[in-house]
Order: structure tokens, then sequence, then C-alpha cells
């Protein structure tokens, strides 16, 4: 039995037990590759997709099976007057089956093969759509995450500012507006992780809602895990493109698709053949049995299959044309995000080598003279901004080299290491 004295100390054990399971949940790291594959693993678009995909392939089967036959049953010589079926001299039973001319089936089945092909570069390129989505947003948690993270450094270092002008203030060194000013950019840095914290549930929100998961779901904290080198050809990246992009490979299969209703088009000038087999009935006993052999005759083909191959030959140009066009975007856009990716990797590393270490070293610099009394308060203030906002700088290059790396990767339809 817990007494008086010890419930209290136990509640709030639990309290704080439940507070550090909190805190430790929110530290757990959350890799890029394990957000993919939930990702691709629940999204519902992909699946209807995939639904698509079945559907296409039973249609493969169907397509290449025959016509279904024909049942029949005829009454011959009935008596004059009546109705009386059974009183008919003979019946007839009949079994009819249309047969396409040959080839007309494999290639109505390789049309749809073309078709399921199509859906499964459409499921592709949607694999590669959301992959970007998610990278995106990835990465913009990420720097969220580094603007507070900045913005803590800041509170921490004019906290440390505050000290020495309320120490200057009360040895009649500075005045008292250094040490007011001090807590008013405070107070401004406070008003940032307000707004960061907000964006930063906005952020969690969409991704969850690309993880097609409650929006309210808490994510773990992003990694940054790239190597930072990008030594790709542009000649390389353009092949990669051609051979992986799904859009490209969708206008593909469209030409061959057009390309195959074109010969299906142009067999339309022959014949389909009718067998039809007879088993006649007397007296109720089986006699002999008939065969009839019909053909189809394309009597008037300069109406009907004329018009329907030059449909088809338009067609097929038409679908030519998309994909030249299409690649030609293509090649484009591989070139533009190929500029940008490393554009942003360069200027990335700029800050990293050389702009924030001689920031940073300006600004020691400036804590020790102003506490030398040989710079001005206003002027800490500057240096204290400007490190700080060429640190945030370095970290939105990065940013922004990942998701120009996440188009390029969509461009080509292919993962880069």
């Amino acid at each position: 039995m817990i007494t008086k004295n010890i419930f209290p100390v136990f509640i709030i054990g639990l309290i704080l037990f439940g507070a550090s399971s909190l805190i430790a949940a929110e530290k757990i790291d959350m890799t890029l590759e394990q957000v993919i594959e939930l990702a691709l693993k629940e999204n519902p678009e992909l699946k209807a997709l995939e639904a698509k995909i079945e559907a296409g392939q039973s249609r493969i089967k169907s397509s290449a099976t025959l016509p279904d036959p024909w049942l029949g049953l005829e009454y011959e010589n009935i008596p004059k007057g009546s109705l009386r079926f059974g009183q008919a001299e003979m019946k007839m039973y009949t079994f009819s089956q249309m047969i396409p001319w040959p080839g007309k089936l494999s290639l109505k089945s390789k049309i749809s093969q073309a078709g399921v092909g199509i859906s499964e570069q459409e499921y592709t390129a949607k694999q590669r759509k959301l992959i970007a989505q998610i990278k995106r947003s990835y990465f913009e948690l990420y720097f969220n995450y580094k603007a507070i993270e900045v913005n803590d450094e800041n509170s921490r270092l004019l906290g440390q500012t505050v000290k020495v002008a309320e120490r200057k203030y009360s040895l009649g060194q500075a005045s008292l507006a250094e040490a007011l000013k001090a807590q008013i950019e405070l107070s401004k840095i406070n008003n940032n992780l307000i707004t960061l914290e907000n964006k930063k549930q906005i952020i969690e929100a969409k991704l969850n809602l690309l993880l097609n998961r409650d929006p309210d779901t808490v994510l773990g904290r992003p990694q940054y895990t790239d190597s930072n080198k990008f030594n790709y050809q542009l000649d390389s990246l353009y092949e990669l493109a051609k051979n992986n992009r799904p859009e490209l490979k969708t206008a593909g299969y469209q030409v061959k698709q057009s390309e195959l209703k074109l010969s299906l088009s142009k067999r339309e000038y022959l014949p389909d053949f009718m067998i039809t087999f007879k088993q006649r009935e007397m007296m109720d006993e089986l006699k002999g049995w008939d065969g009839m052999f019909n053909i189809t005759v394309p009597l008037w083909f300069w109406r009907n299959q004329k018009y329907m191959v030059k449909e088809m030959q338009a067609e097929k140009e038409m679908q030519q044309a998309d994909y030249q066009a299409m690649e030609n975007m293509l090649f484009f856009e591989v070139k533009k995000m190929y500029l940008e990716t490393d554009t942003a990797l360069r200027q990335a590393n700029l800050y990293k080598n050389s702009i924030v270490p001689q920031a940073e070293q300006v600004l020691k610099v400036s804590q020790t003279a102003y506490e030398n009394g040989k710079m001005s308060f206003l002027d800490l203030l500057d240096s204290q901004r400007m490190y700080l906002d060429l640190k945030l700088d370095h970290y939105m290059r990065l940013v922004d080299y990942q998701m120009a790396k996440a188009e390029l990767e969509e461009a080509i339809g292919a993962d880069l290491p």
C-alpha cells in the first residue's frame, strides 16, 4: 500500500518518466530511406495503379481469345397454323464460330501488352514523383530544425551579450539602452522560434499526408547523410534519362501501340471466317450433319478500311512527334536541374569552407572588442547577425542542393548516389 508521503513522489516520477519518454521520442532520427519506403508502401494512388496494371494484364489474355461461339436450334416444317414446335418434322442443332484472319488476335494481344507497359510506366512515374515530393518535404523539415538550432544559438550568444552589457552598465561603461536593445533582440528571437515551431508542424503534416498517415503523427528528426559530392557528366545523365525516364518510356509504348493499331487496321482489308456445324434430328433420331464455311467480304473497303488505316497512320505520326518533343524537353529539364544542383552544391561548399568560418572569426573578434570597449554594441549585434544569417544561408544552400538533386533524379528517372 502506498503511503501518503510516497504517493506524490510516485506520481511525480511517472510524470517525469513520461516527459523523458516524449523527449526521447522526439530525438529519434528519421532516415530518408525509412520515409520513402513507408510512402511507397502506403500511398493509395500507387495501390490504384497496381490494380490498373493487374486489370491490363488480364486484358491481354481476353484480347487474344476467339469471339464467343453461337449455338442455335432450328425447327423445320412446323404444321401450318400452329406453334407446336414438337411436331416439327426436323430439328437442327447448330454451332457457329467466327475466326478472325490469322494474326489479328495476336496483334490485339500485343496492343494490350503495350497498354500494360504504359500503365507500368505510369506507376513508375508516380513513384518517382512521390519520392521527389518526400525528399523536398524531408529536407524542408531538416532546414526547419536547423533554423531552430541557429535561433537557439543566437539566443545563447545574445544571453552572453546581455550579461556583458549589464555588467558594463553596472560599472558605468555602457548605457541602459544597450542592455534594453539586447533584451529586444532576445524577444525577436523568441518570436522567430514560435513561427518556426508552427511551420515545423505544417511541414510534418504535409509529410504525413504523403505517408498516408494522420497529420498529427509525431515524426522523428531528419538526418543529413549526403556526401556532398556531385561528379556526374551531363552526357551520362542524358543517357540515364533516355533509358529510365518513365514518361519517355510511356511515349515509346504509345508509339509502339500506334504501330500495332496501324498493322491491325491494314489487316481489316482481309476477311474473317465463320465455320458452322449442324446436327439434324428427325423423328427423335439423329441423322447426318452439315457443315458450312462463310467468309466476310470487305466490300466497302474504300469507305471503311481505307479511312481506318488513314486514321491509324495519323495517330502513329502524332505519337512519334510527341515522343520527339518529349525527348527534347527531357534533355532541357536534365540540363537545367544539373546546373541548379551543381550550383547549389558549389555555393554550399563555399559557405562551409570559407564564408561561415570567416564570419565566425569576425564575431569572436567583435565580442572581444566590445568587452574591451573598442566596439559599439550595435556593431557587435551586426557581427552576430551576419554570422548567424550566413550560417543559416549555408543550411539553405544544402537544402537547395538536395531539392535540386531530387528534381534531377525525377528528371532522369533514377536515384543518384
